[in-house]
């Protein structure tokens, strides 16, 4: 049993450093999903389409045209898999729908991206319900079809794909997934479209248009979670904990570092092989404040955060906390990335041989399905112990881009991406979503936490989350990327292979001539 759940959750675990995508369910996208998708859009695509010309050679539903996404063309990778008819005749959606400022005569909208989905359908949860309403409202309104394709089985795949249709001038989709770790090469290559001019009017509360900004300029676009959550967080074993419980400390904003390495202290028996926490992941939900200093913008320049002035002692403390409770044998390991580090950390933790664990939501819901019960959920402790500090920064994430060549004007694609993600209007009839936390608490309650109190727990946590985001998914196209904070910079030290001084001056000027490439060169001014 303990070796089941340790394949399984350091599979997911795994999955999430790569990715950061996704709760670890196959679940099927509304409109909402694909702004903010945590899993990929993609495989199974949902046929809207009515052949009313299907011999229009101009037509993108016509497999004879260049430019369609169909099996039929050679140069393409794509799986577009009909999966689902649209309900016969007209869908009732509560409302009135008032005829768009734009009109794309019944053509079809590709939206693109990676990896396997199933496009939305009823029934699933109220929020997906409208999400899938919003998506009818929007086709109706501007007279459209959507199929979504794949373009790719991973992230890897749709980079490399993307890149080959651009070069071969194929058509790629009208829409389009990216992720904040691979567009800063397609600006650079022109490949997706600036859409300042269009998304800078859009009401911030709802749209989050800064996630993809160089310079000012904008290349895309995505939905503020409806819910905050925190991405990854810790689980301890409440019967190895030997200080004041932590989520208590947490309830009264007193657990900071100082309180993690005093109950790391208080468990840890190296000479009979208990540790505090494992290595692996552990950078993750630490490095926040850091991985949103990494790049540090200031008198138009962006500058590597470990040498700023202004920058370099905020930097400075998370290598300095690990180095501090590696030194007293509070970690077990030294390395944080990949799957030995992640398997090792996993077992320790099933095994009672380490009191933390750093995992995600995924990785608790295999603990409950897989039968382990001693966790509960903790935050990863801020410098200070406040509450709304970075708890949910995000460095991976994926937003909606323009690609170059669409078979629409960018102002048309952009109001119907905007209209079929719309569910917070009252106006919208059954598009409309009110926020509940009440749905979050049993689903938490039902498939991830062991007790309801676990669930109510992590519901407060997440209404104190905020969303940040950083530009380091531009830097990462140049040289290295955040994870490298904890290879090239931490490890080393954690191995007795170099002081901190040393990684220091080593590391960070590579990292400032990369940050000089990608982000301070003319190419995106």
């Amino acid at each position: 049993m303990k070796k089941l759940i340790t394949n399984l959750l350091a599979a997911a675990m795994l999955l999430t450093v790569l990715t950061s995508c996704g709760d670890g369910k196959k679940t099927s996208l509304s409109g909402s999903d694909i702004a903010n998708a945590g899993e990929s859009m993609g495989e199974n695509s949902y046929d809207f389409d009515d052949p009313d010309d299907p011999d229009d050679p101009d037509d993108p539903d016509n497999p004879n045209n260049p430019n369609e996404p169909s099996a039929n063309n050679s140069k393409s990778s794509s799986k577009t898999t009909s999966s689902k008819k649209a309900p016969p005749g007209d869908i009732d959606l509560g409302c009135d729908v008032p005829k768009g400022e734009y009109d794309f005569g019944g053509k079809t909208i590709y939206i693109a991206s990676y990896g396997e989905v199933k496009a939305p359908v009823l029934g699933e949860s109220a929020e997906r319900d409208a999400g899938y309403y919003a998506l009818e409202y929007a086709k109706k309104k501007y007279n459209a079809k959507v199929e979504y394709v794949s373009r790719g089985g991973d992230i890897s795949d749709y980079a490399a794909n993307f890149i080959k249709y651009n070069t071969a001038g194929d058509f790629f989709a009208d829409i389009m997934l990216e992720h904040s770790w691979i567009y800063a090469n397609h600006v650079q290559q022109k490949m997706i479209q600036e859409i300042s001019g269009v998304v800078n009017a859009w009401d911030a509360k709802e749209w989050n248009t800064e996630c993809v900004e160089i310079f000012g300029k904008k290349y895309g676009v995505r939905k503020r979670p409806t819910l905050n959550a925190v991405g990854g967080f810790l689980v301890y074993n409440p019967k190895m904990i030997k200080t004041t419980d932590p989520q208590q400390l947490w309830k009264e904003g007193k657990w900071n570092w100082d309180a993690l390495e005093d109950a790391l202290k208080a468990v840890s028996d190296p000479q009979r092989g208990i540790y505090g926490v494992g290595a692996g992941n552990l950078h993750g939900p630490f490095a926040r404040p850091e991985y949103a200093q990494l790049i540090y913008y200031k008198d138009g320049k962006y500058w590597c955060g470990y040498t700023h002035p202004d920058t370099k002692e905020i930097m400075a403390r998370s290598s300095e906390y690990f180095i501090r409770l590696h030194k007293q044998n509070l970690i077990y390991g030294d390395n944080f990335l990949g799957q030995p580090a992640i398997d090792a950390a996993v077992t320790a933790f099933t095994s009672g041989k380490t009191a933390f664990l750093s995992t995600t939501e995924a990785g608790c819901r295999i603990f409950k399905t897989q039968g382990f019960k001693d966790f509960k959920p903790i935050p990863a402790p801020t410098y200070d112990g406040k509450t709304d500090s970075y708890y949910n920064t995000t460095v991976h994430y994926v937003v909606t881009s323009i690609p170059t060549k669409t078979n629409f004007p960018k102002e048309w694609l952009l109001a119907f991406f905007k209209d079929m993600n719309t569910t917070f209007d009252k106006n919208r009839g059954k598009a409309y979503y009110k926020p509940d936390y009440n749905d979050r608490l049993d689903l938490l309650q039902d498939e991830v936490f062991m007790s309801k109190a676990d669930a109510q727990f992590m519901v407060e946590v997440g209404k104190r989350a905020k969303e940040d985001f950083t530009p380091l998914g531009v830097f990462a196209q140049s040289t290295m990327g955040g994870m490298q904070w904890a290879i090239d910079m931490l490890q080393p030290v954690l191995q007795g292979k170099k002081s901190w001084a040393q990684v220091v001056q080593e590391t960070a000027p590579k990292w400032q001539a990369g940050i000089d490439a990608s982000l301070n060169s003319n190419m995106y001014k």
